[in-house]
């Protein structure tokens, strides 16, 4: 730990003292003091400076001072806590929780508000005088405040106590009201999950995930479990971003049939740019899954025209969904629409050798395959046999890994949370999407594509820089490279570079 803290000072002058704050300094010399680097975590995979939130609570009138902290909650994941004491002591504490997360509201995105408050009278501090943190109080030492004071009073039916009460165990809140909302109470994906697998087991009745974007209340999900029309309640065209008098840009779902993966990009894409995810046909556990990307382009390009009547059509996918998104501006722009945006995030068409006659390209395939076979023949005979053992077992794992799915499930551990029995579900949308994309065989597109690269893609392109696209797409393709790798350009801190781009060639087609 000393060698850590204690480094050489950069004038060569003895040792410096790595304080751990985060500072910057101007032209006069004078330090003004941010936030500190350790109090950086990580919720519902977005990067957080818990320094940051902080400052934005102390500037509420209503508060004097704050500490926020991240604690894993009964599923592992972190929730933000915030301890904090009143600048007026007869204060109602919701009145004070309220106006903070409205004033907090208008300067950063909702997973950065606290989901639960801790009133103080005063902090525990350590012999320094500091704030000790240690030593406050654990979550469930206090009484987690409600999004009203008049929640005792609310009459609920026996489906609004079920959802109510399974709610508040996920997310650690009490007195939770009919209409507030899942998200601003710091819901996210992994416990939607969850806590509709669990209302799946005791109603007997399968909703598609997205219900909580459109439903995200307990007065409205409740609705949609006592309806005897249930499944008409499903919609595949799920809301993300409806603010804004800009045409809507639609995200095509990967192959796990969901959309969550947009919503953080969805959130900074402007506030005149709505957005909304096409979920896949079969998430409502009633209809079977589309096994052909043509059938399932088409079934989304009537739902859309059903909502948008008139183009133009903004279309953006990643990874299956990139595929799923290219043959919906196809069928669109065959029959007479205009597709000004077509964005598709880190996939490729092909190498060049995929678009050559077949004469051709059986002679470069074996040209290829004998130089690799004379490189490698080299590098083993080089090799030891611990350095042979591991080629064989990491080539042995990408064969499989080429074979295999790569489960939403499985990359989140979500199976162990939901059992076996829900998991397969979820599977069974996957597979029909993976025999959708294996069939699949690129067309000709009239339009132009914005292809966006992830730096740290798996992607051994050689042949062409926009990874094929210009051998089916007769406009232009556009190539932008971001931050991240293949999922992670959707997440913190990767995301906002990535919406600053697309966000950049949406407002010059805007039409």
């Amino acid at each position: 730990l000393n060698i850590e803290k204690f480094i050489s000072s950069p004038d060569g002058a003895g040792k410096a003292y790595r304080t751990g704050d985060r500072v910057v300094m101007d032209a006069d010399g004078w330090f003004y003091f941010l936030n500190r680097f350790d109090y950086q975590v990580k919720v519902r995979g977005y990067r957080i400076e818990l320094g940051e939130i902080e400052t934005a609570l102390n500037g509420c009138p209503e508060i004097v001072q704050s500490v926020v902290m991240a604690v894993p909650d009964k599923s592992g994941q972190n929730t933000l806590i915030v301890w904090y004491t009143p600048a007026d002591e007869a204060s109602e504490e919701n009145t004070i929780v309220q106006s903070c997360k409205k004033r907090m509201s208008a300067q950063m995105p909702d997973y950065m508000i606290p989901s639960q408050w801790v009133r103080l009278s005063s902090f525990p501090l350590t012999p320094n005088g500091k704030i000790n943190r240690n030593a406050l109080p654990k979550p469930g030492e206090q009484k987690p405040v409600s999004a009203s004071s008049n929640a005792a009073t609310e009459t609920l039916n026996p489906t609004q106590e079920m959802i109510k009460k399974l709610w508040e165990e996920a997310l650690q809140v009490k007195n939770i009201r009919l209409d507030d909302d899942f998200f601003e109470l710091g819901g996210h994906s992994i416990l939607a999950v969850k806590i509709m697998v669990d209302l799946e087991k005791l109603t007997r009745l399968k909703l598609p995930l997205a219900v909580l974007f459109t439903s995200p209340t307990v007065r409205k999900l409740s609705m949609l479990y006592e309806s005897p029309e249930t499944e008409e309640h499903w919609n595949p065209i799920v809301p993300l971003y409806t603010t804004g008098k800009n045409k809507p840009l639609y995200f095509a779902h990967g192959i796990s049939g969901n959309v969550f993966k947009y919503h953080a990009l969805a959130q900074r894409l402007g506030h005149d740019q709505p957005s909304y995810g096409l979920q896949a046909y079969g998430l409502n556990g009633k209809d079977t899954p589309f096994h052909d990307m043509t059938e399932m382009a088409s079934y989304h390009v009537e739902e859309i025209r059903k909502f948008q009547p008139v183009g133009p059509y903004y279309l953006a996918g990643g990874s299956f969904g990139g595929y799923l998104a290219y043959e919906m501006a196809r069928q669109l722009t065959y029959a007479g629409h205009e597709v000004p945006f077509l964005c598709l995030f880190d996939i490729d068409a092909g190498k060049k050798k995929d678009f050559l006659p077949a004469g051709v390209k059986q002679l470069v395939d074996a040209q290829l395959k004998a130089e690799r076979m004379v490189k490698r023949a080299f590098e083993l005979a080089m090799a030891d046999k611990e350095e042979r053992n591991k080629y064989f077992e990491a080539r042995k794992k990408m064969q499989q890994r080429n074979n295999d799915i790569e489960s939403w499930l499985e990359k989140h551990k979500m199976a162990e949370m939901i059992g076996q029995e829900s998991a397969a579900y979820f599977r069974r949308i996957e597979e029909a999407c993976h025999d959708a994309l294996m069939s699949y065989k690129i067309q000709p597109f009239d339009g132009d594509v914005l292809l966006i690269r992830a730096n740290e893609g798996y992607f051994n392109n050689e042949y062409d820089d926009e990874l094929g696209w210009t051998n089916v797409v007769r406009g232009r393709v556009s190539t932008e490279i971001v931050k991240g790798d293949h999922n992670s350009i959707f997440w913190e801190p990767n995301v906002d570079q990535l919406a600053k781009v697309v966000a950049g060639y949406l407002r010059s087609t805007i039409r």
